[in-house]
């Protein structure tokens, strides 16, 4: 089975994402980064997750700081 790629989001990504969003809720943590709350808990901490989640999430943060 091949190995699985992980990553970690950067901090300074990690505080633009809170202050893009005025609630933590499932709901709106879906909404806005397509991510579950699960992950969004280990990107806050600091963990890894996976590296595809990771890319995709970073095309959508970009896309909502550029308006």
């Amino acid at each position: 089975m091949a190995e699985q790629r992980v990553a970690c989001v950067e901090p300074r990504v990690v505080q633009m994402m809170l202050a893009m969003m005025p609630r933590q809720t499932p709901e709106d943590i879906q909404e806005h980064f397509g991510i579950g709350i699960n992950t969004w808990r280990k990107i806050r901490k600091g963990e890894a997750v996976r590296a595809s989640g990771v890319d995709r999430l970073l095309v959508r943060v970009g896309r909502q700081a550029a308006g």
